[in-house]
């Protein structure tokens, strides 16, 4: 079998930038952590709803990190969740998985910011 060759010298691919100009719509987002866990991971239920009737509900998985005895904290979370409203979609495409880092202040038995 012969081998290939990649070609030497300089190269030059060619693309463009599209700039993204849409707004990001604003959306609240609530979730409530279960107080159990599997090992080192949390569980959490959330609901989220955007400006536009944007709607999603999910279950998942949160790891949280604390740095020592202060009120921050670090947090990553991903959910599989479920798109009830929009019309438009189909059953395979209500069900997506969504992900985040988050960081703040959080004080035992209080909310966090």
């Amino acid at each position: 079998m012969a081998s290939r060759k990649r070609p030497q010298g300089w190269q030059s691919p060619q693309a463009q930038v599209l700039e993204r100009r849409a707004k990001a719509p604003l959306k609240s987002i609530l979730r409530y952590d279960l107080g159990r866990k599997r090992g080192p991971f949390g569980n959490a239920v959330g609901l989220s709803v955007g400006e536009h009737g944007e709607t999603w509900v999910g279950f998942g998985s949160t790891y949280t990190y604390q740095f020592g005895r202060s009120p921050l904290y670090a947090e990553l979370h991903a959910m599989r969740v479920f798109t009830p409203i929009m019309a438009d979609l189909t059953l395979a495409d209500r069900f997506e998985f969504r992900s985040g880092i988050e960081s703040g202040l959080r004080r035992p038995g209080r909310l966090a910011l």
